[in-house]
């Protein structure tokens, strides 16, 4: 076990590589592990429940976390693009699970999840590129408040009516309320 786990911390490791920048690489691999490991039983989860949309996003990242990890291996000084690219398809993940499940409120506020690639950026890079994902934080959060004015999402629109009844978002268990 104790193998298996220091193999898979010293993924994307150089000869030379300083302190500092391995606990970084090691932080973020855990990370990047951890989080793969917890979105299975949520892919799982959103299928079950209908979701496809939001399912098929989250496959996406977990299948695309093990290539990353493989190419961080492969090519170790470029951990600023592969982490990068992997905080880009997390953002556009949430993205498109807000939009496909109503907005801000009615996703479960899922576009504040985009402030965990804050964090990362901030442990990753520093202050400088953790602004910039801040401002993109930001602007997650006011697409997904804005997004049922701009795509109709609201309960009693037709787009609405035709999108559940079709089976794209959530299949329903039975026949839709009145008016919806």
């Amino acid at each position: 076990m104790k193998r298996a786990l220091e193999f898979l911390l010293s993924l994307g490791a150089y000869p030379g590589e300083l302190e500092g920048r391995r606990a970084v690489r090691r932080i973020i691999v855990t990370g990047l592990l951890l989080s793969n490991l917890a979105t299975v039983p949520s892919v799982l989860s959103d299928a079950a429940a209908g979701y496809l949309w939001v399912a098929a996003a989250n496959a996406v990242i977990v299948v695309l976390v093990p290539f990353l990890l493989i190419y961080l291996n492969l090519a170790p000084h470029r951990f600023g693009l592969i982490v990068n690219i992997m905080f880009v398809a997390v953002y556009l993940l949430l993205i498109v699970e807000t939009a496909a499940l109503g907005g801000f409120l009615k996703s479960g506020i899922t576009s504040a999840y985009v402030l965990t690639l804050v964090v990362g950026a901030l442990i990753a890079f520093g202050v400088r590129v953790a602004t910039w994902w801040f401002v993109a934080f930001i602007a997650a959060v006011i697409y997904s408040v804005l997004i049922p004015n701009w795509v109709g999402v609201q309960p009693g629109c037709g787009w609405w009516r035709r999108v559940r009844g079709s089976g794209v978002l959530r299949q329903p268990t039975g026949p839709l309320p009145e008016g919806v």
